[in-house]
């Protein structure tokens, strides 16, 4: 295999994030939730999945600032860490954190 002397992009860049969380959030939604959603909610169930959809893009948008600020940390778990401090009760926050996403 030979190698043509171009650098590699290392990490991930934020379009490629993006397309992966749409694509992550659109996927199931749009085949799935909105049929099972309007036959159990009706009508209501538009708004209510609008809705989910800002906020998901609020949430998204709060991870990529945290990602900015501490591009050094564990995910999550690193951000709970550095929100609770280094002690004992960081230690405990962030390993609830990390079970509650592996559960």
């Amino acid at each position: 295999m030979s190698t043509t002397g171009t650098p590699t992009a290392t990490g991930l860049s934020t379009p490629a994030g993006i397309a992966l969380y749409v694509g992550a959030l659109l996927g199931p939604s749009l085949l799935l939730l909105p049929g099972l959603a309007a036959r159990i909610a009706g009508p209501a169930s538009l708004v209510a999945w609008a809705l989910l959809l800002v906020l998901s893009g609020l949430l998204a948008r709060v991870f990529m600032v945290l990602g900015r600020i501490l591009p050094g940390t564990d995910g999550v778990v690193g951000y709970t860490r550095a929100g609770f401090g280094p002690g004992r009760l960081g230690a405990g926050a962030a390993r609830v954190v990390g079970w509650c996403f592996l559960a």
